[in-house]
């Protein structure tokens, strides 16, 4: 667990909710058991029953011609233009004549499968829905300069002074997303630390949108959305009140400029910050803090 100072405040615009009906598939229902287990994994209905999870592509008829005649054409492309050679000499051998039905058969089924990968591609591409559509009922967005940040976020229960709270951001590890925390962990927090906690998707999992820059991919650019989301969660932003997105060189100078402690204005902060990360979210976290 490391503590983030309050000097490298980040200021994020925050969506609405942008969500999908996520009701339980008819007929799925908890055991007995499960429900009293009070585990939210076992007892929460079917995860995302809008969305065909078990999908498996299949060829059509269509397809499958056209994967059969792709081969034949590039066997046939084979022997015209690379295989003159052997042509000429495969009567002198029958291994030769062998190794040409080899090579011949090896060309077909290549052309086959680059073909029959390429068509279940496009059928899978032709499945994506937005991250709205994918997301939970108390899904969230937050956009870091230009990026769609996926977050979810837990308040206590009980009615306390705001001024109060903590607010904890929760960095999940690798090949995770914000259930990592969601599961078991983060109402919890909030409940037991009186605080607003918040997890969000790291760039490349979950929801959180995929860019081209590979910069955002770092455990760099995921401590700075680990602050920019303490931000969020306590709801700081400028003098003026207004909610101002900063640009990604100003997140990233406030993290590694030391100069920047004497110049900027000291603001009291109204919450204890804490950021807390899991696995490869602790190296995040570390950088965060």
């Amino acid at each position: 667990r490391a503590r983030a100072s309050s000097r490298g405040a980040v200021r994020v615009s925050a969506s609405a909710s942008a969500s999908a009906p996520a009701a339980g598939a008819p007929g799925d229902s908890p055991d007995s058991e499960s429900a009293d287990s009070g585990d939210p994994y076992l007892t929460s209905p079917r995860l995302y029953p809008h969305l065909e999870l078990d999908f498996k592509p299949r060829l059509s008829i269509p397809a499958l011609v056209s994967a059969v005649t792709c081969s034949w054409a590039a066997v046939i492309a084979y022997a015209v233009f690379f295989s003159k050679f052997h042509l000429r000499h495969y009567t002198l051998s029958l291994k030769a004549l062998y190794l040409e039905i080899f090579s011949f058969a090896i060309v077909g089924a290549g052309a086959f499968w680059v073909v029959k990968t390429l068509i279940a591609e496009a059928q899978e591409q032709a499945r994506l829905v937005p991250a709205s559509a994918a997301a939970d009922p108390d899904s969230k967005f937050a956009r870091v300069d230009g990026l769609d940040v996926h977050y979810k976020l837990s308040v206590p229960d009980s009615d306390s002074d705001v001024s109060t709270r903590i607010v904890v951001s929760c960095v999940h590890g690798f090949g995770a997303n914000t259930y990592s925390w969601e599961r078991a962990t983060l109402q919890p927090l909030a409940e037991k630390l009186n605080a607003t906690a918040v997890a969000h998707d790291a760039p490349g999992f979950g929801l959180t949108e995929r860019v081209g820059d590979l910069k955002r991919y770092t455990p760099r650019t995921n401590a700075a959305i680990a602050r920019a989301m303490l931000d969020l969660a306590e709801g700081v932003n400028e003098e003026d009140g207004s909610k101002k997105e900063k640009t990604w060189n100003d997140v990233v100078g406030e993290m590694s400029s030391e100069a920047n402690d004497a110049t900027k204005t000291k603001k009291k902060l109204r919450a204890r910050r804490v950021v807390v990360g899991h696995s490869m979210g602790g190296v995040a976290a570390a950088i965060a803090a």
